[in-house]
């Protein structure tokens, strides 16, 4: 008997290949070649919704719908900036975005227009959907989606000894738990090959992977359950939430739980120390030292699309005595951004510029100067914090002769996934109400005035 296993290609320059594995002995056969219209044919035939997934897996299933894998192809502000990157790059960013977003959308032969998805199949809505995972063809080529997948019966996953059922087969691959399976997505470049995402290198060249520590271990967290609902009993069942720092920023299920565990999760990310005199002198400057250190975290802190991150800290010192601000740094306008370039205030002379504003992103340059969009540089000023790095911040506060004290200092590290200043830049200042803005990391402390 034998079984038909077919790779369809689905990026630049569309190649299917059709290979023919004798399971009797294991001996490939001549590989054929089945027409393109076949192969998509065949791929809508076999791959399946995950509603399908939902009676025998109805825990992973309410995992993943609450998750950014499904939210991936819901995202307003992806379906804005893939409009706006095809549109000024003249076609050329093409579907670059659309594959990793829903993977199975190239591989179905399907094309997103310019700000449209109506006319889709309703898969390709699903996003990072179950059968783009347990069927691709694992890939370690970087920025390359989801390249294949395998248009069988069988389903690819963590499980050494997954029970027969009626419905599929499934398969034992040991790099279900394996920081491998997320590459391809998870480090990409531009379509001109400048990379912009690297969260699979930084943890490649961290120690991280000597000591087996995966994506996985902090992203799907396993707990005892059942895979299935007439499965066994296992130890280990891996989560299907895959929390990030992202948010939904539009109504979706379980937006306010991911909040809770992405808050959870960025309250573990690093360890701030501040270091000050035990006292303030007036007539003086008031020295500060903040130390972030990323002990904890298995890439760079923010990592993913660091272009859009922000990772700030807020500097705040009071005179008790009288009520006067010594320093304020860090704090945001009536807009909501930080006081620096990008704040409509700073630039009208309407507020100062944040002279001590410190922010951990990533910012894209073309020709030495910042650019809004990121697939548009020719290179990146990089200030995010590689694991097992420490970063030191230098405040500096000038104390009068009239500072009567004690004084309270108070420093957060603070993050959010996208500035207000980039949605009103893409045309959803709509959403800005619904960004979180999320506290990593508090000190406050009282200081005597001599």
């Amino acid at each position: 008997m034998q079984n038909k296993i077919l790779y369809l290609f689905g990026l630049p320059g569309i190649l299917i290949l059709g290979l023919l594995l004798a399971q009797c002995d294991h001996q490939m056969t001549a590989p054929s070649s089945p027409s393109f219209q076949d192969s998509i044919a065949l791929y809508r035939r076999t791959l399946l919704s995950a509603e399908q997934c939902k009676e025998c897996h109805p825990k992973h299933y309410r995992e993943w719908q609450t998750s950014m894998h499904a939210y991936a192809f819901v995202d307003p502000v992806f379906f804005a900036l893939d409009s706006i990157g095809r549109q000024r790059s003249s076609g050329l960013l093409d579907q670059f975005c659309i594959q990793c977003h829903s993977p199975l959308l190239p591989l179905l032969g399907e094309k997103m227009a310019v700000g449209g998805k109506a006319m889709l199949p309703p898969i390709a809505h699903e996003g990072i959907t179950c059968d783009a995972c347990h069927k691709m063809v694992i890939d370690a080529t970087p920025s390359r989606g989801v390249i294949a997948l395998y248009a069988d019966s069988v389903y690819r996953g963590p499980i050494p000894d997954p029970v027969p059922n009626d419905f599929h087969q499934s398969r034992y691959d040991e790099r279900y738990n394996q920081s491998i399976v997320c590459k391809s997505c998870h480090d990409f470049h531009t379509p001109a090959g400048f990379f912009i995402e690297r969260t699979f290198t930084e943890w490649q060249n961290s120690v991280y992977p000597g000591r087996n520590i995966q994506c996985q271990t902090c992203h799907m967290k396993s707990s005892p359950g059942k895979v299935a609902v007439s499965g066994p009993e296992r130890e280990r069942v891996h989560s299907h939430i895959m929390e990030g720092v992202d948010i939904p920023l539009v109504d979706f299920p379980g937006r306010d739980e991911m909040i809770q565990r992405v808050s959870y999760l960025l309250q573990y990310a690093l360890k701030m120390s501040v270091f000050t005199p035990e006292s303030i002198r007036r007539d003086t400057v008031f020295p500060v030292r903040v130390e972030l250190s990323n002990t904890i975290t298995g890439h760079n802190i923010p990592t993913g699309s660091i272009f859009e991150r922000q990772m700030w800290l807020e500097c705040l010192l009071i005179d008790q005595a009288t009520g006067d601000t010594l320093l304020l740094s860090g704090d945001m306008d009536p807009n909501g951004d930080l006081r620096d370039q990008h704040s409509e205030y700073v630039q009208q002379g309407l507020l100062p510029l944040d002279s001590q504003l410190i922010v951990f992103r990533g910012v894209p340059l073309r020709n030495g100067k910042e650019i809004p969009f990121f697939w548009e540089a020719d290179a990146i000023y990089d200030r995010t914090i590689p694991p097992f790095e420490t970063r030191m911040i230098h405040f500096r506060i000038p104390i009068a002769s009239t500072v009567q004290g004690p004084c309270k200092l108070r420093i957060r590290l603070l993050f959010r996934s996208f500035p207000p200043y980039l949605l009103r830049k893409i045309g959803l200042e709509s959403l800005i109400p619904k960004l979180v803005t999320f506290e990593m990391e508090r000190f406050e402390t009282t200081l005597p005035v001599e």
